[in-house]
């Protein structure tokens, strides 16, 4: 889906990640199993995080449609919920109405087309245990060090007293993402929240950008108008079985 992004070659991604590995190579103060270290005062500061609103920007360099530029809001809540709605920015700069809106709630997944009025309605096999991988990473949202490990190759890239680096290749288990191959992501050092990713499509291919704009922690207000629909006015299609596969992150 075109809303969906993408920034930057995988072989510019991939000189980076190499690039950043090797100042980390060629830096003898680099202490051993520093990752571990990093991942574990990631968790502690994320432990106390029970909600997550976050509003972002997206720049996607895609082959057929050049560069689009795009704003979107991503909702994390408990019980499991993850909400996520896109507008592209004109080329004047301007934001757009929101295209899409995606809404995962237990067994249920909701994708609207707000154009069309139509809404497609997938069943899932079995409930959703959190919301979906790619969107809790950054945040490390309802996930522990263990967790992580399980679903992903993680690589400490370069800490600085400003950032901290790091790259993630989803393992083959069930509960990894797998909306994208590889992703850069840069973390603030002192409060640990996402400040820039990149992430490379599920082909390997080319990755999206996503530079938060704002986030707040545990004060997300009522979504009950979003994410329980009134869907007598839209135009709904029923997806399961294999064809919900479409849909899945």
């Amino acid at each position: 889906m075109r809303w969906i992004g993408r920034a930057i070659g995988l072989f510019g991604l991939s000189l980076l990640a190499v690039a950043w590995s090797r100042a980390i190579a060629d830096d003898p103060s680099k202490p051993a199993g520093s990752v571990d270290r990093v991942l574990a005062d990631w968790r502690a500061k994320a432990s106390t995080i029970e909600s997550v609103e976050v509003k972002f920007r997206q720049t996607t360099d895609d082959k057929q449609w050049g560069e689009i530029r795009s704003e979107g809001r991503a909702i994390l809540g408990s019980p499991p919920l993850a909400l996520l709605e896109m507008a592209e920015i004109a080329a004047d700069g301007k934001v757009g109405s929101i295209e899409h809106r995606m809404i995962w709630q237990a067994r249920a997944l909701l994708f609207f087309e707000m154009a069309n009025h139509r809404a497609i309605r997938v069943a899932l096999e079995k409930d959703l245990p959190a919301a979906p991988g790619w969107l809790r990473l950054p945040f490390l949202y309802k996930m522990t060090v263990e967790d992580l490990k399980r679903d992903y190759d993680v690589e400490l890239l370069a800490e600085d007293d400003r950032k901290i680096s790091l790259s993630f290749r989803p393992r083959a288990t069930p509960t990894a993402s797998r909306d994208f191959r590889i992703g850069l992501l840069e973390l603030d050092r002192q409060t640990f929240l996402p400040t820039r990713m990149i992430l490379t499509d599920e082909e390997g291919r080319s990755p999206r950008t996503i530079v938060p704009t704002s986030i707040r922690l545990n004060q997300v207000e009522n979504t009950d108008d979003l994410t329980v629909p009134c869907l007598d006015a839209w135009s709904v299609q029923e997806v399961s079985g294999s064809a919900a596969r479409l849909f899945l992150p």
